[in-house]
This record gives structure tokens, C-alpha cells and sequence, in this order.
């Protein structure tokens, strides 16, 4: 019989939860540090399924005000099949009926949209990695940048909160403390925040931008960055614009989700100038 309760950042909650990830996902990417910010992020939007004591699964949503995003639902691979997706996805999705929640967002593997589907989630469009595959950066941007720092964090946050389509204080605080050297803006003609990129060691996001003129300035000034990989965006396929750029940048498409909602009339998001989510974790 499945049991649930919440994760917590325990060290011990977080090493068994990198290893059900890891199982799940057959990955050996380390998730401890991504899931103790996502539980900072909302305390109590992550559950654990255990079956005789053993974590068999998982999942976790962080709320924005406006709606919310789910993400890291994982079953143990030896625990497949057997519908504990399907419990643990009613668990997260009656714990934010309680709170009212209206929209819910998550991006879906192709083995998991038949169980949204169920769940009375609708595809809204795709969400796809694209690695970047160029052997040398472009030259540096034409068009002034700037670093984002804590003393214009305000302005980010009031720039992103339309676009993004919630409140993601939180997140953006922590992506600054984590990465302070390496968050970028642009200013537009009255000194109005026109776009920001983080360029993490791995992959440039959160990264959004007013025109398609923005977004190329950001993304060369980020791609001068060093990293310890060859870096990622995950970008929605609905902007053309962002595709075209990345394509022409030479990032390469070579694994998607389904984005997909349940409730609401419409996205949430501005898709237009929305270039990078953070993570399919938390959008």
C-alpha cells in the first residue's frame, strides 16, 4: 500500500530522491541542489510515495500566484506500470484544488501525455531543448547589455512577472545568488528593462525578451560566458523567433516535451517573449 508525505531538504530525503530521479529518468545527473532550491521555493508542494518505507515516487509543483508548475514526477523504474504515476499525480493535483489553484502547467515526455490526458490536461505546444553545437562563439552584440545585480533585481522581477505570467520572486533571487556575475539586461531608449538572461554553467535561463532584436543581443552576450558544458535552452516551439535565432546560432533541437494545462481559458504566458525556462521542473 502507497503512503505519502511531504519531501523535505533533509539530507537524506534529498540523496533517496536523486536516486529514485536518477532510476526514473536512467540519468546519473545529480538533482540534490536543484531540489533543495525548488523546496525553498514552496515548502510544501512536494510529495514522496513510499511502499513499505521505500520511496517508489514523486512529483512536486511550485505555485506563482497565478498558476502553478509541476514537475520531477518520476516512478522508481522498478515500480513502472503499476499506476503510481496516476496516485501521485492525484495527490499534487488535489493538494493545489485545495489551495484553488486555476491553471496548472507541466511539460510531458511522450510516454506521459496519454496520463495527462486522463488527468484532464491539453497540449498547449512544445517545449524543446536545443543544444548548442557551434564550435566557437559569436562576436559580442553590437547593442549595450548589462549585469543584473541585486540593486535592478526589482526591475527584473516587475519586467518578468507579465511575461512569465506570475510571481517567480522567489526563483529569480536564488538564480541571482547562485550565479551573481552571470545575469545579463538590456535597457531600452528611457532606460526601461527591455530583456535579462542567466547563463549558468549549463544552460541560459531564465531568458526573456521584449523583440527578437533583444533576444539576439542577450544571446551572444551569454554566449561568451565560459561553461563547463556545451549549454541548453529550452525554448517553446511557438516562438518562431527564438527557434530561427537559436537554429541560426548553431543549437541543435534533439529532445521536446508537450507543454501542457489544465484549466483556464487561455496560457498564462507571453509566448512571444518568453526565449528560455529555467527548467521543465518548474517552467
Amino acid at each position: 500500500m502507497l503512503t505519502f508525505r511531504p519531501l523535505t531538504p533533509s539530507v537524506d530525503d534529498l540523496a533517496a530522491a536523486n536516486l529514485l530521479l536518477q532510476s526514473a529518468f536512467q540519468a546519473d545527473s545529480n538533482w540534490e541542489h536543484s531540489l533543495r532550491r525548488y523546496i525553498g521555493f514552496q515548502p510544501d508542494g512536494w510529495i514522496v510515495a513510499e511502499e513499505n518505507g521505500q520511496p517508489v515516487a514523486m512529483v512536486g509543483a511550485v505555485e506563482y500566484g497565478t498558476y502553478a508548475y509541476i514537475g520531477m514526477m518520476a516512478v522508481h523504474e522498478s515500480q513502472q506500470r503499476r499506476g503510481i504515476g496516476m496516485q501521485v499525480m492525484e495527490q499534487i493535483l488535489a493538494h493545489l484544488d485545495r489551495k484553488g489553484c486555476p491553471i496548472v502547467l507541466l511539460d510531458a515526455t511522450k510516454s506521459g501525455v496519454g496520463l495527462y490526458n486522463k488527468l484532464g490536461f491539453t497540449k498547449m505546444g512544445v517545449r524543446a531543448v536545443f543544444d548548442y553545437r557551434a564550435s566557437t562563439p559569436p562576436p559580442p552584440p553590437d547593442q549595450p547589455y548589462y549585469l543584473l545585480t541585486a540593486a535592478n533585481l526589482e526591475e527584473v522581477i516587475a519586467f518578468d512577472r507579465p511575461i512569465f505570467g506570475g510571481d517567480r520572486r522567489r526563483l529569480l533571487e536564488a538564480q541571482l545568488e547562485d550565479h551573481p556575475d552571470r545575469g545579463l539586461l538590456t535597457r531600452g531608449a528611457n532606460g526601461e528593462i527591455t530583456g535579462y538572461l542567466f547563463a549558468d554553467e549549463r544552460r541560459l535561463a531564465p531568458f526573456l525578451a521584449s523583440t527578437p532584436q533583444t533576444a539576439d543581443t542577450l544571446l551572444r552576450a551569454g554566449l561568451q560566458f565560459s561553461f563547463n558544458a556545451l549549454p541548453g535552452v529550452i525554448a517553446p516551439l511557438q516562438n518562431k523567433a527564438a527557434v530561427d535565432m537559436l537554429v541560426d546560432y548553431g543549437f541543435v533541437s534533439l529532445r521536446n516535451c508537450a507543454h501542457m494545462q489544465r484549466g483556464g481559458s487561455a496560457h498564462p504566458q507571453q509566448i512571444d517573449k518568453l526565449y528560455g525556462q529555467l527548467s521543465y521542473a518548474v517552467g
